[in-house]
């Protein structure tokens, strides 16, 4: 794997575990080292899982208009805070 694959998978594990580790209320190292004990396969299906998530709510708050976007951004800067 070159280096550009390597860095966009790393960036979005560290996406995934952001984002697991405000939903079930824990440090976002524990959640870091949770996903790289997971088996490669199964890390791969949750990182794949979390993004499709992140993508199909854009997609969703775009289609219901300015309001919904603003609202999804304030969501994404919330977590990611």
């Amino acid at each position: 794997m070159n280096t550009a694959a390597r860095s966009l998978t790393r960036a979005a594990e560290r996406v995934t575990a952001l984002v697991t580790a405000r939903l079930r209320g824990r440090d976002i190292h524990t959640e870091l080292e949770r996903l790289d004990a997971l088996p490669r396969a199964r890390a791969r299906v949750e990182v794949a899982g979390v993004i499709a998530a992140i993508l199909g709510l854009a997609v969703l708050a775009a289609s219901l208009g300015w309001i919904a976007m603003a609202a999804f951004f304030l969501l994404v800067l919330y977590i990611g805070r």
